[in-house]
């Protein structure tokens, strides 16, 4: 089939050649399959990148954390042997302070035998005749019953036989209001007038009170009388005292 034929108008239309090459469509194929593979490495490797970073973090921390816990330990032990120093340190203090008041209790119980002796045998003395050197009171299974035991003794001689009675009377308080008993409020089976008493250096006089239900023993004032050519009458205050170990 011929071409129609052109007008002198109409522009002649110009052809283009095109070569074709199979290689370069495959290089082309390469180069996208290359940038994938390299996209995927680089995401790879800054996605690992993290996960070393975060477990280098995390074992910086346990260690850290280990650190610190053997500081704990070591702090806790330091507290427990300032605990029990502390401890060691109060036990002795308080055995120290046991051992001081042992101590001037004995020295003041060898000061009262010293006294005692000499009030018995030093010539020299002022004082001579009857008196009174101690009072105590030993409690009983009962609350409010005690056993007593007064000493009486004679001071520096001449030592002669004297002989007389012997009372007290206990003061203190009852609902909160001073109260005192005397001998004969005691109702003793010694009897108003006190207990006999007859001795020629020392005599320990012995017997048992029953306190009134809510009473609450202060001070105790004995007094003591001889009969005879030299009579005598003495009186000594002793605080409310139980027997040590009682």
């Amino acid at each position: 089939m011929s071409n129609p034929p052109r007008t002198g108008s109409e522009p002649a239309p110009q052809r283009v050649v095109v070569t074709y090459d199979p290689r370069r469509r495959q290089r082309r194929r390469l180069a996208y399959a290359v940038s994938v593979l390299l996209a995927l490495a680089v995401g790879f490797w800054l996605g690992d990148a993290q996960l070393v970073q975060q477990l280098r973090e995390h074992y910086r921390l346990a260690e850290h954390a280990d650190a610190l816990q053997q500081q704990l330990h070591a702090v806790q032990g330091q507290l427990a042997a300032a605990e029990l120093g502390l401890q060691v340190e109060r036990t002795a203090a308080e055995t120290l302070r046991h051992a001081i008041i042992d101590l001037q209790e004995q020295v003041e119980g060898l000061q009262q035998e010293i006294n005692f002796y000499q009030g018995l045998m030093a010539p020299d003395a002022r004082q001579r005749g009857l008196g009174v050197r101690s009072l105590e009171f030993v409690p009983t299974d009962n609350p409010r019953v005690y056993d007593y035991v007064l000493v009486l003794q004679q001071l520096a001689g001449p030592h002669t036989t004297i002989q007389g009675r012997a009372q007290f009377a206990i003061a203190g308080s009852q609902a909160g209001r001073p109260a005192t008993l005397d001998w004969a409020g005691l109702a003793l089976p010694e009897g108003p007038a006190g207990q006999a008493f007859r001795f020629r250096y020392f005599q320990k006089l012995e017997g048992r009170i029953t306190l009134p239900a809510g009473f609450l023993p202060e001070s105790v004032l004995v007094t003591a009388r001889s009969s005879g050519n030299n009579a005598r009458e003495v009186e000594q205050k002793f605080a409310w005292r139980l027997r040590e170990g009682n």
